[in-house]
């Protein structure tokens, strides 16, 4: 039986996401560990930083983890003094987590790695190669963005 057009542009992609997300996944978990954090931490700590503080509520809804995986998770960022926790003023029972500066600085230097692998990745291309990488992907994504609005 003959594979249509449809069918092969399917198997290319499907061996190709493989691929691209274990090497990239591979350097984003390397440089985590350098920073001595999980991706999860990250995920946090990014949160925090973009929000400049949240409930914990709010934190484990913005991650897709459950409550008490949060708590497990802030529990880790405190102790490397990465977040802090407050009591809201009016609502005792309600947590605040904050960013410090030096989980400011973490996601930072997370970031700049990040930035210099893709730098490096980037610059073994030609640079007709990049622009069409560059539209591929942002049609790539639009297309996403399109379905998961049906």
């Amino acid at each position: 039986m003959k594979k249509s057009k449809m069918d092969r542009y399917i198997s290319r992609l499907e061996n190709l996401f493989p691929d691209i997300m274990e090497a990239m996944s591979f350097k984003i978990v390397q440089e985590l560990a350098e920073l001595n954090i999980t991706l999860a931490q990250f995920q946090a700590l990014s949160l925090l930083a973009e929000k400049k503080g949240c409930i914990m509520s709010e934190l484990a809804r913005g991650m897709s983890q459950s409550f008490s995986a949060t708590t497990g998770i802030v529990d880790r960022l405190i102790r490397n003094s990465l977040v802090r926790r407050e009591r809201d003023k009016k609502d005792r029972r309600v947590v605040w987590v904050f960013i410090t500066s030096k989980g400011k600085y973490t996601v930072e230097q997370f970031n700049r790695y990040r930035k210099e692998h893709l730098i490096s990745i980037l610059k073994s291309l030609k640079e007709k190669d990049r622009k069409t990488l560059i539209q591929a992907m942002e049609i790539f994504a639009q297309a996403i963005k399109k379905q998961r609005r049906r």
